[in-house]
């Protein structure tokens, strides 16, 4: 994943932007292997209202545990980026994150 975004950013100026550009491309693989392979159809609503929702309280609703893990995982994306991003001065991006996610 890291090459991956280094070859789309590969000025230094830019390494912020290859580090969260591979955690989300991380990220979002492992959501979308478990659409694909993982999770029955009736677990997949659960989870797309919680990742729709994008709330701690939202675990609760998650009927298995590996879910849970990965709703906690990008959760912890999510905080990462604002906390990255406030310190730039640009923390409105993370709106902008979880539409695209």
């Amino acid at each position: 994943m890291y090459f991956w975004a280094n070859g789309i950013h590969f000025e230094p100026q830019y390494a912020f932007s290859r580090m969260m550009a591979s955690k989300y491309t991380k990220t979002v693989s492992l959501v979308d292997d478990t659409y694909d392979a993982y999770a029955s159809f009736e677990e997949l609503q659960h989870f797309t209202d919680a990742v729709e929702r994008c709330s701690k309280n939202a675990i609760d609703q998650l009927p298995a545990d590996y879910m849970k893990v990965l709703y906690m995982a990008l959760l912890n994306l999510f905080n990462e980026t604002e906390n990255d991003m406030g310190k730039q001065g640009r923390s409105y991006a993370l709106y902008y994150v979880k539409e695209a996610v």
